[in-house]
């Protein structure tokens, strides 16, 4: 008789997490190193193979209220396919 009865139960976790907000302030010469640092890291996280990096410039342009970090790097990658030509 009660092979197909079910009660309404619902289970929910919440978790809360605190976060602490802090103020730092960075000379102009530190906060191009940390930025020019991660960006590179980015970088060699998506190059496959950083053994054929060939050249890393790093450029900073200084503007009123920012500093605007750039990284090239120059890498030799293998980008085209071979097809078989049919005519």
């Amino acid at each position: 008789m009660f092979s197909n009865f079910y009660l309404p139960i619902e289970f929910k976790k919440t978790t809360n997490y605190e976060y602490c907000e802090k103020s730092v302030t960075y000379t102009d010469e530190e906060l191009t190193d940390i930025t020019a640092s991660k960006l590179e890291e980015e970088l060699n996280n998506e190059i496959k193979d950083t053994n054929q990096i060939v050249n890393k410039q790093v450029n900073t342009y200084k503007n009123e209220g920012y500093i605007e970090v750039e990284v090239i790097y120059e890498v030799i990658e293998k980008i085209g396919t071979e097809e078989k030509i049919i005519f």
